[in-house]
């Protein structure tokens, strides 16, 4: 067990409060010896209960040092890297329509959709390191991957591992909304619903997150995070339909029962792509963040059109018999910006750039009652129903992952540039997609009798 796992706090009640509710998790071994700064907690506690002063911390032993080490400077209150405590998450939404009948059996209805998000809960890297060349810091004035820890804003955190989860993002959606609908009139009933979508928000992955919200990518503020959503389909149409075929006069004859009662029912699904965004990890980050994919991927010689191969999606699939669904030869290393001709910037590729694959699905029953005697009273029903009727694949989202910046010092580069000092590993498995979203076709039978 480390010297960060054997720290000991002790606090009045149970936990600290607050603010030191959220970072006393947060220790970082420097030097050896696990430090926290107590200087603004007054709430913290040595482990015999007494109150810790200013400028003092505590390590595995209880003992208290009465100096602050240098190395790791007293913490000070700044909205910029820490937040204060979480506001309630405001929703506002506004919707205006009109509904207009074709017919005495038809009507249209044309509406508008809007809502707005404030305060979204989201996860931030509060300790990014600092630009020195615009900002000097601690007496840097340049960035190098050496001078990292000195450019931090909270000296002895991890840039990319210390998080906060905080109430800082927020969320833009409009949409068009178009349905026709049919009363059921000579044996036809449908309703049709078409939406036009548009979803933005500054912090990745909200709507689709886990309990902590949206996570920032790449540069740790919001608005370097503005982009697409990645759960909304920017298109979607939908139709739902019932449709009873015509039946002889006498549907109690013995030729009526054969021609009469049949129906023909079903749903079908058209939706374009989710918008995605392909990310990358990078060990020369300038500014430490450095996780697995936390940045975006470095675009590099293409156009937004060009990311996405040509085609139809079957015929890009990846792996060893198909092309992928990105060019891998657009993503490269971000540009080299430290003064070690090492660190690099963070990779331009933005928000929800490319779209994933678009889906259809056809899902039909048909159907036939058979009257048991002579009136409706009894019938036998017996349904046969196709889901996924004609077997189109509906294809999953490719990986995303376009691969890893490399340092040749470090000896990781799988093949070494002969000029430089970074390099880019392409993940293999990069725009190959191996699954469907959709199952393939289910047919199953279903008699049921109605008396």
């Amino acid at each position: 067990m480390g010297t960060a796992d054997r720290l000991r706090l002790a606090v009045a009640g149970n936990r600290p409060r607050g603010f030191a509710r959220r970072i006393w998790y947060l220790l970082h071994a420097h030097h050896g010896t696990a430090i926290l700064s107590v200087g603004r907690f007054a709430a913290l506690r040595d482990a015999a209960g007494i109150l810790v002063p200013q400028h003092r911390y505590c390590i595995s032993s209880g003992s208290c040092a009465s100096v602050f080490p240098a190395v790791f400077a007293d913490y000070k209150s700044d909205a910029n890297h820490l937040p204060g405590e979480f506001q309630a998450t405001h929703h506002s939404a506004v919707q205006h329509g009109r509904a207009d009948g074709l017919s005495r059996d038809t009507v249209l209805d044309i509406a508008y959709h809007g809502a707005r998000g404030s305060k979204l809960i989201q996860v931030r890297a509060f300790d990014q390191a600092v630009d020195a060349t615009m900002i000097p810091i601690n007496g840097q004035n340049n960035n190098t991957l050496s001078n990292l820890p000195l450019r931090q804003p909270i000296e002895g955190f991890s840039s990319f591992a210390a998080t906060t989860v905080e109430s800082a993002g927020a969320s833009w959606y409009n949409a068009l909304g178009v349905s026709l609908n049919r009363r059921f009139s000579h044996g036809l009933q449908f309703l049709s619903s078409y939406t036009w979508t548009s979803a933005l928000e500054n912090s990745p992955g909200y709507a689709n997150g886990t309990l902590d919200g949206g996570t920032l990518q790449g540069n740790q503020s919001n608005r370097s995070n503005y982009g697409f959503d990645s759960f909304i389909r920017p298109q979607r149409l939908v139709v739902s339909y019932v449709y009873d075929f015509p039946s002889p006069e006498d549907h109690f004859s013995a030729l009526g029962r054969v021609l009469s009662g049949w129906s023909l029912a079903g749903v079908t699904t058209f939706q374009s792509g989710q918008k995605l965004t392909i990310s990358g990890s990078n060990e020369a980050n300038a500014f430490g963040i450095i996780g697995v994919d936390q940045d975006r991927a470095q675009v590099s010689g293409c156009t937004a059109g060009q990311l996405v191969t040509k085609g139809s999606v079957n015929s890009r699939l990846g792996g060893a018999t198909s092309k992928p669904y990105f060019d891998p030869s657009c993503f490269t290393a971000p540009p080299i910006i430290g003064a070690d001709g090492i660190a690099t910037g963070f990779g331009n590729g933005g928000i929800g750039n490319v779209k994933g694959p678009a889906q259809q699905d056809f899902d039909i029953s048909i159907i036939k009652k058979i009257p048991l005697g002579h009136n409706d009273a009894r019938f036998l029903e017996f349904r046969a129903e196709f889901f996924n009727a004609f077997n189109t694949p509906s294809f999953s989202n490719p990986v995303l992952d376009a691969g890893s910046v490399c340092v040749v010092a470090f000896g990781d580069c799988v093949s070494p540039p002969a000029t430089g000092a970074v390099s880019f590993n392409p993940d293999p498995s990069f725009g190959t997609i191996s699954t469907t979203s959709v199952a393939p076709r289910i047919i199953q039978f279903a008699p049921k009798i109605y008396f």
